[in-house]
């Protein structure tokens, strides 16, 4: 991530730092602890993720969400879609996240492959609106019913 970035702009690029990324892995699963790296879609990111030996990948959703065609939005998802699928045969946990909303979460949680999405931004602004248990059932629903 860049210095001025307000929030996280794109995925982590892995295998450009590769070795210092499997040093500080290695010392948090020595310690027992759960290891993820938020990756943009790219199947050469993922096989670098499992190389520096993470138990999980997020992938970032922001280029399908910000997609401005069904057939943008189409060609995005099936990129993600790919990693995800990639991850898992690769023995890794799989999350997606960024940009994901009400309008557009279900054609990402028909992906079986996936097992944690990571939503916050829109749940939080609907929770203003309807209360926080309301806007994170809803949400819920949408994913579960996919």
């Amino acid at each position: 991530e860049r210095p001025d970035e307000i929030t996280t702009e794109g995925g982590l690029q892995v295998s450009a730092q590769r070795d210092v990324l499997s040093k500080h892995v290695s010392v948090l699963r020595d310690a027992g602890i759960l290891t993820s790296i938020f990756v943009d879609p790219d199947q050469e990111q993922v096989k670098a993720c499992h190389r520096v030996n993470v138990d999980l990948i997020e992938i970032n959703t922001a280029r399908y969400t910000e997609a401005r065609t069904p057939g943008g939005a189409e060609k995005e998802l099936e990129k993600v879609i790919l990693c995800a699928k990639a991850g898992v045969k690769l023995g890794m946990g799989i999350a997606a996240g960024h940009g994901l909303n009400y309008q557009n979460v279900r054609p990402v949680a028909v992906v079986s492959e996936i097992e944690e999405f990571n939503i916050g931004h829109a749940i939080i602004g609907r929770a203003v609106l309807v209360g926080i248990e309301k806007a994170v059932q809803e949400m819920r629903t949408l994913i579960l019913t996919a």
